[in-house]
């Protein structure tokens, strides 16, 4: 006969569970990662200023445990560089069972002529998730912004997926967002973005197989400036085919910002 568990209770079997059972519990709640909206969301950032990047504030969670950097942004010092090659280091977010910690460290890599990103560690006694890799130049004394690359993942679902535009639909750029989706660990869908100039009433994206509505989609139009040319509204069918809902023939934009559904599969 198989085994029963149940926790957590104020007495019984399930009255004094300890760590090992809570983290197994909590790790279903939400996927190891950064939570969005938090702060600044552990943003990790180089500004010229020496050998050394710079973490700004946010939560995280690491297989069922909780983690929290308060402002102000947390200083990380990078190793000196290389007389003649290059090397990638990476910012990470460590969990320790046996020290019972949680933390920032540097990643040290090797350098080489064609260098690659430290691997990291992931067993029953370190977890490390990366925030970002550093791209140490040879023989440089400060790290500039640029050679820093985002690689957070988050807890409440996937990063956000680029997709192919299609029928010379483009991204609108300036202050907008490009075009994106995810899906988040209920279910949902979301997308974003602002695109224009593709051909008038054609598809912009498809959406793949998991990230489909059931029903054809018409997400209630969200207003632009009258400035854009207006806005034909959304459309997304049972096969992910995103496009204008209207035959209006517009196409300097088209908002896809703040549309959420459940997907069937």
């Amino acid at each position: 006969m198989g085994q029963e568990y149940g926790w957590p209770f104020d007495s019984g079997s399930g009255g004094s569970i300890r760590e090992a059972q809570w983290s197994e519990m909590m790790d279903l709640v939400y996927n190891t990662g950064v939570f969005r909206g938090q702060g600044n969301d552990l943003q990790v950032y180089a500004d010229s200023t020496g050998m050394q990047v710079k973490v700004k504030d946010g939560k995280a969670w690491m297989k069922g445990h909780f983690y929290k950097h308060a402002t102000p942004d947390q200083t990380l010092a990078i190793t000196g560089s290389h007389a003649t090659l290059d090397r990638i280091d990476r910012v990470v977010i460590k969990l320790d069972w046996t020290l019972n910690i949680i933390g920032y460290i540097v990643l040290t890599g090797t350098p080489a002529g064609s260098p690659e990103a430290p691997a990291l560690t992931q067993t029953s006694a370190i977890w490390e998730i990366s925030l970002a890799q550093i791209l140490v130049d040879a023989s440089v004394g400060t790290i500039a912004a640029g050679k820093v690359t985002d690689e957070r993942n988050y807890a409440d679902g996937e990063n956000w997926i680029a997709p192919s535009l299609s029928n010379s639909w483009v991204n609108y750029g300036g202050s907008y967002s490009t075009a994106g989706y995810y899906k988040d660990p209920l279910g949902i869908v979301h997308i974003r973005g602002m695109v224009k100039d593709g051909t008038a009433d054609t598809a912009v994206f498809t959406l793949p197989a998991g990230y489909r509505p059931e029903h054809l989609l018409v997400p209630r139009a969200v207003g632009i400036p009258n400035a854009l040319g207006g806005n034909p509204g959304v459309e997304i069918s049972t096969a992910g085919v995103v496009k204008p809902f209207s035959s209006s023939g517009i196409n300097s934009s088209l908002n896809l910002e703040n549309i959420h559904f459940r997907t069937y599969a």
